[in-house]
């Protein structure tokens, strides 16, 4: 345990709903423990993952989806250790028969997806109904979202120590739930100050990181938190990622409870296409984009 990222235990509300809310602003990201996930699935899960991205890469680029960044990511010379397969909706089961289709998956590696997918939506949509209940508000906060697989491979080489696996990044969504490696690090999330924390093996626990949607939505008082993946050691790390993206059609706006004279409104409505798009137009990957919804009450620092 790395003794710094706050742990949110699932087993203790409405108790920790101020733990969580200070998780939130002060950190953008949290470990939980003691979520209803079966450990059998999860480890599974890992086992199909593996098999997966092990596949002949003429297979993997068969992974296409219907965002831009999602499906099949190859290594890039931004990221040259690192590579993806993602999967757009995951509450859809069509979605998630094309995709498990495209890479040729036996009936238990697909039953094992179908089952993982319901599982983390379930947990997504209760640490929703959590945060929102932290802020003094309703619980439907993720209703009808999209969400997004990616399940992530970094190939680290003795000569790739100390060298960067994928760059510092927000998340674009709202949300993401991550399966980390449960036995190589590498992760490294940014604090206040601008030091980065490690964010060492725990298993057991499940990371949650705030994205950009996080922060336009309470109105600046969540942080969407910056993090990037540092090569540790020559190994293979592999880890799963479950985005929960944005409102599927509609702008996304800070709730009015959230909005008052002392807080003001600091971002127009913005729906999260348009903020994706514009991140990887401008190539600003650490929430740099954000400021292209600004409103003119925004501190220049937001």
């Amino acid at each position: 345990m790395d003794g710094e990222i706050p742990v949110i235990d699932l087993k203790e509300f409405p108790e920790q709903l101020g733990k969580l809310r200070e998780a939130c602003e002060e950190w953008g990201c949290f470990r939980v423990v003691n979520y209803k996930i079966p450990v059998g699935l999860l480890s599974e899960m890992k086992s199909v993952v593996r098999s997966l991205l092990d596949l002949p890469v003429e297979i993997k680029r068969r992974n296409t989806d219907t965002i831009t960044g999602s499906g099949y990511m190859r290594p890039t010379l931004q990221n040259p250790l690192y590579e993806a397969l993602g999967l757009y909706d995951i509450t859809s089961s069509d979605a998630v028969d094309a995709f498990c289709s495209q890479l040729d998956a036996t009936p238990h590696q697909r039953e094992t997806i179908k089952s993982y997918a319901h599982e983390v939506h379930e947990l997504a949509m209760d640490i929703g109904c959590k945060m929102a209940e932290s802020m003094g508000l309703g619980c439907d906060l993720f209703k009808g979202w999209p969400c997004q697989f990616r399940i992530n491979k970094y190939y680290f080489t003795e000569e790739a120590i100390g060298s960067t696996g994928v760059q510092l990044h927000t998340d674009s969504g709202f949300l993401t739930i991550l399966q980390e490696d449960d036995c190589v690090g590498g992760l490294e999330v940014m604090d206040k100050k601008g030091g980065f924390v490690a964010v060492n093996p725990f298993p057991g626990s499940l990371l949650v990181n705030l994205g950009d949607m996080a922060k336009a939505w309470s109105n600046g008082r969540f942080c969407n938190v910056k993090h990037r993946v540092q090569c540790k050691e020559a190994t293979i790390r592999v880890s799963i990622a479950m985005f929960v993206l944005g409102p599927k059609e509609e702008a996304l706006e800070a709730p009015p409870e959230l909005v008052d004279s002392n807080q003001p409104q600091l971002y127009l409505p913005f729906t999260y296409e348009e903020n994706r798009n514009l991140r990887f137009a401008l190539k600003m990957h650490a929430g740099e984009a954000l400021m292209k919804f600004t409103t003119k009450q925004t501190p220049n620092e937001v």
